[in-house]
């Protein structure tokens, strides 16, 4: 356990490895995987875990740790510390090359229906339209070409003529982290076929 402190001698962070962790590390440490979880009711801190994949294809959680605000560099302190008392670890950047993660595509598809319904509370709900921004979302989010992502993209930009709230939503809450949630963002990374975040959902 180590305790990570801020400029103003607060705690930042609290990194967790268990000694049966490291050994999982070592036997199956060839992929990594990095996904945190909602923010822990009393204390506040988010929740991380770093998990591998074993023989079953299932996730086992070979560290975790606690920070109290998610930035990039939080994030990146605690892989620090993960690389150094996993000596190993001679490629870390090859994983978390900025220290981010990838969206679950389940929920973000959730989250564009909780934003559609909102918008739409209480108004009248024109459901062919919802169900056309969907159709077009989920395009985006499964697209194999560039073009089939383009052109859905294309869709979802030019609602409510490109400057209403609809247009503005998908612009600057998704296009502009494109690479996390969709399929040609995380092509090239080795999700064995899962886009959720189940594996690390199940152990908490």
């Amino acid at each position: 356990v180590k305790v990570l402190y801020d400029g103003d001698g607060e705690v930042a962070a609290i990194f967790v490895q268990l000694e049966r962790q490291r050994k999982l590390y070592k036997k199956y440490g060839k992929v990594l995987e990095l996904d945190g979880t909602y923010k822990t009711t009393r204390a506040g801190f988010a929740l991380y875990h770093i998990l591998i994949e074993d023989n079953n294809g299932d996730g086992q959680p070979v560290a975790k740790f606690f920070i109290k605000e998610e930035t990039i560099e939080a994030i990146a302190e605690c892989l620090r510390v993960f690389s150094e008392d996993c000596a190993e670890i001679s490629a870390l950047g090859r994983y978390f090359p900025s220290a981010t993660h990838l969206l679950c595509q389940f929920h973000a598809l959730k989250s564009v229906d909780f934003h559609l319904n909102k918008v739409n509370d209480g108004e009248h709900v024109d459901i062919e339209k919802r169900h056309q921004i969907r159709k077009h979302f989920r395009t985006a989010m499964y697209a194999t070409t560039q073009d089939d992502f383009d052109s859905a993209k294309a869709f979802l930009l030019s609602q409510d003529g490109g400057t209403g709230s609809t247009a503005t939503y998908f612009r600057d809450h998704w296009f502009n982290i494109e690479t996390k949630w969709t399929h040609l963002g995380r092509r090239h990374l080795p999700t064995f076929g899962n886009n959720r975040t189940n594996r690390l959902e199940r152990q908490v």
